[in-house]
């Protein structure tokens, strides 16, 4: 039915439902394809991989996929790989907070990566643990070759089985003899782009044309107006970005420095325990200020607010006119998120690439824009290390732990 088979659904956001979009080979047209239960329900993944199998000329599993071997909970004598499956699986979803309120972007990320690369293992699900050696391994990590996976993602997937591994001698489910031939394996034949030149490497990202940026920024509303212009200037992520909020900028180094100092609660690397500090230069903080004038929601916890942005489409609906307060109010979405999303930020700054005709880029892109011109400034790689919290100039060039607070501020001071 479709030439590209997906890896996983796509969130329907009104429906809850897993789908993806399919184009007929007859016809040409797209339609969805939505699948049974909620969206990552193990009923869900039960009905894709149904699916998925039998569009890749499959024979269906006569028991459940390991992707779904938490519906098994850990067992203290496992001898099977589907077994030992169930029990790595089991403490990943504990470990990262499945089904908690807590649970972060971060830790789903990690969910749905460990299902990926446990799929790799489903045609050994009845292997005894030590009877698989490092030929399975070779044949699986094969598999992803042929999909036209890159080597950081290949490398990714073997090396949490090797971890998986690992886990289960710790745990006494299979001989330490087993896990260490496969981690040696793993290291001695390690993917890399000069090694494996039919293997891509890694895809590196550009920054986006600064005339389509500006061009995004005069088109937009003012709430992504104004989210794009920080970014830009800041260099920040798109998620520091969107959990923006007064209680955690600090305005009082503006008398000496000319910047804001802006500290996310949290942030990529606050799992291990570093501190992220992003500072406002004076465009940052110019457009926060005009963005607070006409800002309708201006009680609410966080800077940059969904609700704001659709009073705003409600405004341009009416024939009468009405501040944004009025149409604050008068908005009848309650369901709305409180805080914006990285998806769903992305998702709105590209509606507006499309309606102005411009060249599709992400807002993530807007932190290598930045690195640039950081790099191409008087202050170099150095400088940009410090703006953005690089741990290493070579993260820098390619484009942490520490950060150079004095030298980021004078930076941004200039340049932000």
């Amino acid at each position: 039915m479709s030439k590209n088979i997906p890896e996983r659904p796509q969130l329907h956001k009104t429906k809850n439902r897993g789908y993806i979009r399919i184009t007929c080979e007859k016809t040409g047209k797209r339609k969805s394809k939505y699948f049974k239960g909620a969206f990552g329900s193990v009923e869900m993944w039960d009905h894709f991989n149904a699916w998925r199998r039998r569009e890749m000329g499959q024979l269906l599993p006569a028991r459940p996929t390991l992707d779904q071997a938490a519906r098994n909970p850990a067992v203290a004598t496992a001898s099977t790989i589907y077994e030992l499956c169930s029990m790595f699986m089991a403490g990943v979803l504990q470990d990262r907070r499945h089904g908690r309120p807590d649970q972060t972007l971060a830790d789903k990320t990690e969910v749905t990566h460990t299902k990926l690369s446990l799929r790799l293992l489903t045609p050994y699900g009845d292997m005894a643990v030590d009877d698989f050696k490092t030929a399975h391994l070779a044949m699986a990590r094969e598999t992803e070759i042929a999909m036209g996976h890159s080597c950081k993602t290949i490398n990714d997937k073997i090396q949490k089985l090797v971890r998986m591994f690992r886990k289960g001698a710790a745990a006494d489910l299979c001989t330490g003899e087993t896990w260490k031939k496969l981690e040696a394996w793993y290291k001695d034949e390690k993917l890399t782009p000069k090694k494996h030149k039919h293997v891509p490497g890694p895809r590196r990202v550009h920054a986006p044309p600064l005339p389509d940026v500006l061009a995004v920024i005069a088109a937009a509303n003012p709430t992504i107006s104004c989210m794009v212009t920080v970014q830009s200037t800041t260099g920040m992520r798109s998620a520091n970005v969107c959990g923006m909020s007064w209680d955690h900028i600090d305005q009082s180094l503006y008398e000496t420095h000319g910047v804001w100092k802006y500290t996310p609660e949290r942030h990529k690397n606050s799992d291990a325990g570093h501190t992220l500090s992003v500072f406002l230069g004076p465009q940052a903080i110019q457009a926060i200020l005009d963005y607070e004038k006409i800002r309708p929601d201006k009680l609410h916890p966080f800077l940059f607010n969904p609700r704001a942005t659709r009073c705003w489409h409600f405004k341009t609906r009416q024939t009468k006119k009405k501040t944004w307060r009025q149409c604050y109010m008068a908005s009848t979405k309650k369901d709305l998120n409180q805080i914006f999303g990285a998806k769903t930020y992305c998702d709105a700054v590209q509606r507006v690439q499309r309606k102005i005709g411009v060249d599709r880029w992400t807002p993530h892109q807007l932190r290598h824009l930045h690195n640039e011109r950081l790099v191409e400034s008087q202050f170099g790689d150095s400088g940009a290390a410090a703006v953005l919290g690089h741990n290493t100039l070579e993260m820098t060039r390619n484009y942490s732990k520490s950060q150079d607070e004095r030298l980021a501020a004078e930076v941004q001071k200039l340049l932000g």
